[in-house]
């Protein structure tokens, strides 16, 4: 009878973590902590959360990471404006993810996705059309999902904060975007 409950169980767990699971994402479980008059407190963070969470800090990683590059191989100063624009505004971006993370029992990644990481390697290897590459990839795409992402996490959250944190950066993120397809136009222009 108790190698028949372990199997069941056994069969439970997969059904709900197993083969369904993508490793990359992140183990939806609440974490308690103490609060300050000596009660246990829930930071809780939903799995939609968590994973807007880990996609906004990947992305943000995946733009710093490029535009490292942008000063030795773009011609363009306008180009390496934007790109030393986009790592200043990140940084700030990263931060608050963290924070935002933190406070709720979350570690963000600290780097971009694997397959952002070969994305890298494939623009940062290619010389030919370099500006133009970066701009439609990390000016724009990147923009563009962080864009998506953050509107769909504002509209899907049931955090409040969350919620505050999505609808606070939006503005930014859409000004960035702007910059990018002003920049795609003068690169179309010359």
């Amino acid at each position: 009878m108790e190698m028949k409950i372990f199997t069941f169980s056994a069969f439970i767990i997969l059904l709900t973590v197993g083969p369904l699971a993508m490793p990359s994402e992140p183990l939806c479980v609440t974490l308690a902590s103490t609060s300050q008059d000596g009660l246990l407190k829930k930071n809780v963070v939903g799995c939609s959360d968590k994973i807007f969470l880990r996609r906004a800090a990947e992305i943000i990683h995946f733009e710093i990471e490029a535009s490292r590059f942008v000063p030795q191989k773009a011609v363009s100063n306008n180009l390496k404006d934007f790109s030393e624009y986009l790592v200043n505004e990140n940084l700030s971006l990263i931060v608050d993810i963290i924070v935002v993370s933190l406070e709720k029992g979350f570690s963000p990644p600290i780097e971009p996705s694997p397959v952002q990481s070969s994305q890298l390697k494939s623009l940062n290897l290619n010389t030919g059309h370099y500006e133009k590459r970066y701009v439609e990839q990390i000016g724009i795409s990147a923009q563009i999902e962080l864009i998506q992402i953050f509107k769909e996490a504002e509209n899907r959250t049931s955090d409040n904060e969350i919620r505050a944190f999505t609808h606070r950066h939006l503005l930014l993120l859409e000004r960035r975007l702007k910059k990018a397809l002003a920049l795609r136009d003068y690169q179309n222009r010359g």
